[in-house]
């Protein structure tokens, strides 16, 4: 059930891209590499996901480690106190409202609404809009269920697409 692509560096919107297309199962769960699960994040996000038919995305909240600024805890603390549609909905302009390596997707909703995309800005913040957009919810666990690992390189902060302006 498992199989290893080689994405050719094709960047991590194309890669994400790619996974989705071969992707065989309705529900595609997101993860990088260095973050941690914890046990019961799958289950819990199922739940959520299956209780409203509207949603097309469900995160859970996060903890970053090893350690974070006090402007990325501010950030966390704002994103984890999201956890309705309706929090999500009315956030959605400030910042992306959902952790992407904590969620869990509707893969036909992803891809009705053009899948993940090269764009000019964050690809995660950029689907959670055009989900939006195309009535579609999300909503987030309201446990931390995954640990977000913070580091300097990470794309977030080094990418000038995540630039603030």
């Amino acid at each position: 059930r498992v199989r290893l692509v080689s994405t050719g560096g094709v960047g991590v919107a194309g890669a994400l891209a790619l996974g989705l297309r071969l992707a065989r199962a309705p529900l595609v769960a997101r993860m990088d590499a260095d973050d941690v699960s914890l046990p019961g994040r799958l289950g819990a996000s199922l739940e959520l996901l299956q209780s409203l038919p509207s949603l097309a995305a469900v995160g859970t909240q996060v903890e970053a480690f090893p350690s974070a600024s006090p402007g990325m805890q501010r950030y966390l603390s704002w994103q984890n106190a999201l956890s309705s549609p309706e929090d999500h909905f009315r956030d959605a302009l400030v910042e992306a409202p959902l952790c992407h390596p904590s969620t869990l997707l509707r893969r036909d909703a992803v891809l009705a609404v053009g899948g993940y995309r090269d764009a000019p800005w964050a690809e995660d913040y950029d689907l959670w809009l055009r989900l939006l957009g195309a009535g579609h919810s999300l909503a987030k666990v309201p446990r931390v269920l995954l640990r977000w690992r913070v580091r300097d390189e990470r794309v977030t902060r080094t990418d000038p697409r995540c630039a603030p302006e």
